[in-house]
């Protein structure tokens, strides 16, 4: 029981490690990304987009529709606002979110 207890809080670990060296890795590729930001954006975008639909960032394209591309639920749509305005310190209104078809869609708001 107590190597049971062992292994998941290892595993938990694992998992903050991962999210919080996803996190640098991002903001380092923002900060030192230079004139390029539009491809950074993107790429956060995937990014989370991928981690919250447990999809490989592969099959994400600025084209890809959330929901019938991807097979986004409503609770995954929500999840990924939620994640895209913690990132980048924004608040998207739900007018707005219910405009965002595409991957595309989130990167052009967050640029504007």
């Amino acid at each position: 029981m107590v190597f049971c207890f062992w292994i998941f809080t290892f595993f938990i670990f694992l998992l903050y490690l991962a999210e919080w060296l996803n996190f640098v890795f991002f903001k380092l590729t923002i900060d030192n990304n230079g004139g390029d930001m539009n491809a950074s954006i993107f790429w956060v975008v995937v990014s989370i987009v991928s981690r919250i639909l447990e999809i490989d960032g592969e099959r994400i394209f600025s084209e890809s529709s959330l929901v019938d591309d991807l097979g986004a639920s409503s609770l995954d749509f929500i999840l990924v606002v939620e994640a895209i305005e913690n990132q980048f310190g924004i608040e998207i209104s739900q007018e707005i979110a219910r405009e965002m078809n595409t991957v595309g869609d989130i990167v052009a708001y967050i640029e504007n």
